[in-house]
């Protein structure tokens, strides 16, 4: 009932979704009872709350993914490319054309933030600080509300 009033109230929708990393500390049955228990809460609260909604990354690593290749070396965690497939998968459906392309533009700057170069005092290397500085001002005036001082501060000449 609360959680129907709050979206009745106001804008507010509510995703769940289920990890797709097995807990098998109390072991492999129950952790597929207690997914099979949570799956089914979600589902009962989706069917009555029409602004609550199911994004299925537990089911992208089961069925998609079903191979350990996709998972690191304990065989419990996701591997990064089964992190990238759901994190894709979900950027397509929940976020809008203009959404994605900044953060296409953030993981840019990020990339570009982690290169390390053999010549940092080169006039090419200082050319490269000065265009990636221009990409996060130009990406700051467009977003105000981002936070973009980590990425600004590696391309700051020391």
């Amino acid at each position: 009932p609360l959680l129907q009033q709050l979206c009745q109230q106001s804008d507010l929708r509510i995703l769940f979704t289920l990890s797709p990393i097995r807990h098998i500390r109390d072991g492999m049955i129950e952790n597929q009872r207690s997914k099979a228990t949570l799956l089914l809460a979600i589902h009962e609260i989706c069917a009555q709350i029409d602004r609550a909604f199911y994004f299925p990354a537990y089911e992208l690593l089961m069925d998609d993914l079903r191979n350990y290749r996709f998972y690191e070396s304990d065989l419990i965690h996701p591997s990064q490319v089964a992190i990238d497939y759901i994190w894709n998968y979900f950027q397509q459906s929940f976020f809008g054309e203009s959404t994605r392309g900044m953060l296409n533009e953030i993981q840019s700057l990020q990339k570009a933030a982690a290169h390390r170069a053999f010549q940092p005092t080169s006039l090419a290397h200082q050319n490269f600080l000065k265009k990636q500085l221009q990409k996060v001002e130009d990406l700051q005036a467009r977003y105000p509300s981002l936070q973009l001082d980590d990425i600004r501060s590696a391309f700051r000449k020391p």
